[in-house]
Parts: structure tokens; sequence; C-alpha cells
């Protein structure tokens, strides 16, 4: 068994530094790290789960249950894919949707407009800041630059000036940071054969660590025939199994390398602090690390026997969730398929698991489990309130409609269920379905007490939905356009500023597009202007709202828009009047890519893109 590459988290740190004024600290996440859904595994019931009392029943867990997901390929084998979509016309059934009926809140004029966080980032939570390529203090930028270095930038004069980089580890990719004061924090993935997995939040000096450790990457062997040296099927699947039989606690957990003392490492998780599901959920193991960003030595850690495939985080809670799906294991009448995985393309019986821990300082305690039915878009589709989770999914052939050729077939519908923490489990207290039937949720944006939902396959139905009384949620109005939004953004005076896409009435993609929904009358919800950027146009932010700043104050926002034709990038101011009246204008036109906009204190805005930074007037 080849050794396994670990998680340097906390103390672990790949690098440790002063630079320009600024202490950097490294989280460097491995192969150990992959965020993926094991095919092979069962759902769990997550809706109950207990506390490991040893390293042994810990140990015995992981390999007990794995050990059959274990073939002649190693873990799960070749998946073969099947075609397995419903049959009958594609078109969305008029009438099934809930008519609309005037909720207890029938106004969204005191849903204010959200500004950037105090390092520069559009945010998800205005209490909780995410990591991002660049960030800034207001007199300082700290960025990535192509992944390998860290830059550290005065802006405060006419032109940046650079106060000193650090170079990273050449190995590895993705980095993301926070900046805590006089502290950056980095967050990278590589070091191995896999994509490694880590996510931080930081909550004021509490830094908070999402890992998502995969099952151990053994020296798997394979059948093949070489004459006596051959190995059939069932005697890779036995060498194979022997190996998991032989793995150690240090296999599957975690550890703690720490380069400030050549060859220490530990273990990141106590066996006792890890918690699992009644049922056998996959060999992946989710941890949450806390600790006081000027000590990350002092670090507390607690872990649950399962994926973490979504982090979603409010002021006092931290939710991770992951989706599984049912899968064949062979194609009926097929020798040849034995013991092979078949994956249909669109699996049913999917189930998003969801795990809350409860933040307070540097505590981080698990609260409860509890799923959904169906699969979760994204952290954007999760939202807490008054101690309710509420949650957008997407049911896939989840019932029948007759449509309107009379034909009987299989649908898809979207919805959002609230769940609620009673007796260390997260149980769902209200739902509202048949949103947007045979669409998918493109953006949701939530608020106190409603929430405005975007679905699309052809046309652009906006829903409101009332949340007064969350254990019964209801569809207050709907607008149906072409095209979607695909990132909602609370501009305040009861308006959203919509980036997406538009569309023909058939759905043909017609390029990029911004748009103004005035939301004033929650049943009524209109769009009051729109701006196209042309038929071969995108919007980062639709994938990444950290590509999006509102600048309140000039009642402006600021996106990229990239065309696929020539390769090019360039930064558009979006002004909105006080009607709604919307003015696109272009700022700057030779950008790279991973453009951001970080406001300054001086009230002008920092422009930082793969390999320069430069300050402009936004006017």
């Amino acid at each position: 068994m080849r050794p396994l590459s670990k998680v340097a988290l906390g103390g672990g740190f790949v690098s440790l530094a002063t630079v320009g004024g600024l202490v950097a600290a490294g989280l460097l996440a491995t192969t150990a790290t992959l965020v993926v859904t094991d095919p092979l595994a069962p759902r769990a019931n997550a809706d109950s789960l207990s506390r490991f009392d040893s390293c042994a029943s810990l140990l015995h867990w992981y390999v007990d249950h794995s050990v059959d997901e274990v073939g002649p390929y190693g873990w799960g084998g070749p998946a073969i894919y099947a075609m397995d979509m419903p049959m009958g016309p594609m078109d969305s059934a008029p009438g099934f949707a809930p008519e609309a009926s005037a909720g207890s809140v029938d106004s969204a004029k005191s849903a204010d407009a959200r500004a950037s966080s105090s390092t520069g980032t559009n945010t998800q939570e205005a209490d909780v800041d995410e990591p991002d390529l660049a960030k800034t203090d207001g007199r300082r930028v700290v960025r990535l630059v192509d992944e390998r270095t860290l830059v550290i930038t005065d802006v405060t004069g006419a032109e940046p000036r650079e106060l000193g980089r650090m170079p990273l580890p050449i190995d590895v990719y993705g980095g993301e940071l926070l900046l805590a004061g006089d502290h950056v924090l980095i967050s990278q993935a590589g070091g191995g054969n896999g994509m490694g997995g880590v996510s931080m939040r930081l909550y004021g000096d509490t830094v908070r660590v999402v890992t998502s450790t995969d099952r151990p990457q053994l020296a798997f062997v394979m059948p093949h025939e070489q004459g006596k040296q051959s190995l059939s099927d069932a005697a890779a699947t036995r060498r194979n199994r022997e190996l998991v039989r032989a793995t150690t606690i240090e296999d599957w957990l975690p550890a703690v390398v720490d380069n400030r003392s050549p060859g220490a490492h530990s273990r990141l998780l106590d066996c006792t602090d890890v918690y699992h599901p009644d049922e056998w959920s996959g060999g992946q193991t989710t941890a949450v690390t806390t600790y006081d960003v000027a000590d990350p030595d002092h670090r507390q850690s607690v872990g649950v026997t399962a994926d973490g495939q979504v982090v979603y985080s409010s002021a006092d809670r931290l939710y991770v969730g992951s989706t599984r799906m049912d899968f064949q294991r062979s194609l009926p009448g097929s020798d040849a398929m034995q013991g092979r995985m078949v994956m249909p393309v669109r699996p049913q019986n999917t189930t998003t698991q969801l795990h809350a821990f409860a933040l307070k300082g540097t505590d981080t305690t698990y609260v409860g489990s509890g799923h959904v039915t169906g699969t979760v878009r994204d952290r954007w589709s999760m939202d807490e309130h008054d101690g309710k989770l509420r949650v957008a999914w997407t049911r896939d052939r989840s019932g029948t409609i007759t449509d309107s050729n009379g034909e009987t077939r299989q649908h898809s519908q979207n919805g959002i269920t609230v769940l609620t923490e009673r007796d260390g489990a997260l149980v769902p207290t209200g739902t509202i379905d048949q949103l947007g039937i045979d669409e998918n949720i493109q953006s949701v944006r939530w608020f106190d007490d409603f929430a405005v939902l975007v679905t699309f396959r052809q046309m652009d139905p906006l829903y409101t939905v009332d949340l007064t009384d969350q254990d019964h949620p209801r569809e207050i109005g709907s607008l149906k356009i072409p095209g979607y939004s695909g990132y909602l953004h609370p501009i305040g005076d009861g308006k959203l500023l919509g980036l997406g896409v538009d569309a023909t009435d058939e759905g043909h993609n017609l390029g990029a597009q911004a748009a103004v929904f005035d939301i004033g009358d929650l049943a009524d919800p209109q769009r009051v202007s729109r701006q196209g950027f042309g038929a071969s146009s995108s919007l980062p932010a639709i994938d990444d709202p950290r590509a999006f700043t509102w600048l309140p104050d000039q009642r402006t926002g600021l996106t990229t828009v990239s065309t696929w034709t020539n390769d090019k990038s360039r930064l558009v101011a979006l002004h909105v009047d006080e009607a709604g009246a919307l003015t696109a204008t272009d700022l700057v036109t030779d950008l790279g890519w991973n453009v951001r906009t970080l406001p300054l204190e001086d009230g002008r805005v920092a422009l930082v893109d793969d390999q320069s930074l430069r300050v402009i007037d936004v006017g």
C-alpha cells in the first residue's frame, strides 16, 4: 500500500511568512480530499447520527461497509453509461403550477441593497466572509497571480505600489484566500492524482475550514491476461478487498502536516469526534475545523462519515450537503455487464443529505442532520432564518402529468422545503412544490420573509414565494419571459438586478443580458428594463457571483462580459436609476480572466485580473 497524501490544515501550513506587512499562511488540500459522490453507496438515512466511541469502531465502520464496494478494478470499477431518458414531448405543460395567491407578505420594499463585504467580496451572507482570488482592506490589495504567487499591493496612491510577494508551491492549483487584519489565509488543491476539496469561511477573527476526504487511494490491481501471469476478475477482487481490510485508521482520516516541523503530522480528528448515520453513506469523511486566525495551533474539529459537496453558512449555523443517486448495477440480460456499474443519464431517487453545525465563538458543535428529496444546485439554494433551514431543490421525474396532447409522461419539478432542528434531526416542517414543471432552477435569492426563485428550459418563470409562515410556504406571483437570470442581486427600492441569458421563445441562447425586476408587488413581479450584450457573450458572474460588485452610493453594478468569438473580456458598469431604467457603459475593454472589482475606502475600485491590478474611478 503506497503512502497517502494528506490534508494540511490549521497548524499544517504549506508556508508561513511575512509579506508586505501581512502574515501569510497556507492550507493545502491533496488527493485525500476529493469532493465526489460515491455512486455505489446507498442513500443515507441522515436523520439520525451517532458518535463513535473508539478508533476501532470507526475503522470497522469504514472497512466493513466499504469492502463490498471494491471490485476487480478497485472502488466501483469501470462505469458503463446507459441512456435512460423519459419518453414523450419535452414542452412544459401549462396549468400545473399552483395558482398564485396573495400571501401575508405583499411587498419587497424592505429588501435592502447589498454591498460587498469589508474585504471586497460579493458574499452570500453579510456577516460571513468568503475566500476569493483577491481581497482588500481598503488600503491594500492581496491577490494570487497565476495561482503561483501571493502579491501584496498598496492602493492608497495615484498608482498601485507593490509591497511584497511570496511564491507558492508549484504543484498546486485553485488557490483562494481570506484576509483578516494582518493575516492572509490561502487554500489550494493539488499534490496528487486527484482534485482536493477545501472550503473556508471567516466570522470576524474565527476561521472555519470544511474538508471532504475521499476513500483511501490504494494500489489496486486490475484483471489482465498474460499467460501464466493472468489475473481473473475474481482474483483481482480478492486482492483489492484484502488491501482495504489491511488499512489503518490513518488511511481514512485527514491529517495535519506542519511544515515548520519536518515529518511531524497528526490526525485532524479524534475518532470520538466523528459521527455516522444509521445507514452507510459512503467512505468519505467531512470535517469542520475551527480556530482563531491568530492562533491556528489551537483548533477544534468535528467530523461526519459523509461526503461534503455544498457548504453554506449563516452567522450561527454551518450546513454541509451532499447529493446521492440510485444507480443500476447491470444491464438486464447482459452477462458481459455482470459486476459493472451502469449509470443512467438521468438517475432516479435522488436525495440530498444535510448536516447542521452550531457556531459560537471558536466552538463548532454538530446539532443534527436531515435530507430533502432531489438535487440542490449550489449553496445559494440554501438559507437559514430564525433557526430554520430553507432549501430549494429540483426533483427529476418525480411524478406524471398529462400534456396538451392528452399523453401522460413523467415530469420534473422544483420547490422549497423548510427544515427545523428537532431532537437531533433536521425535520421537514414546510414545503412548496410544483414550481417550474420540466424546468431547472437557475437562481434563488432569499429574504427574511420571502424568496425569489428562477427556473428555465424555454421560458423564464420567476416565482415569488411567501415565507412569512415558514412552515406553510406558498407561491405569491410569477413572471414568465424568454431567457433567465442566473444571478439575482437586491439593489433596494423593491428591485432586483438579474444577470443571465437572453433567449428566444423556443429557448435558443441569444447571449448574455442584464435586467431589472420590480418586485415591489410580490404578487405581480415585472421586468422594467434590460440590456443585451450580443449573441456570443457570457457573464462569468452567473456561475460565480463573486465576479459582480454592487456600489450602492452610485447605484451601479460592475460585471465582466466575456466574448466567445474573440476571447476577450471587458468591464461593464450597469447603472440603474430610481425608476429602474438600466444603462450599460464599457469601462475597460482589455481585460484578462478571473476579474474582480474591489471597492476601496477612497471611493475608487481596484480592478484585478489574472495578470494585473489597476485602480479606476467609476464615477
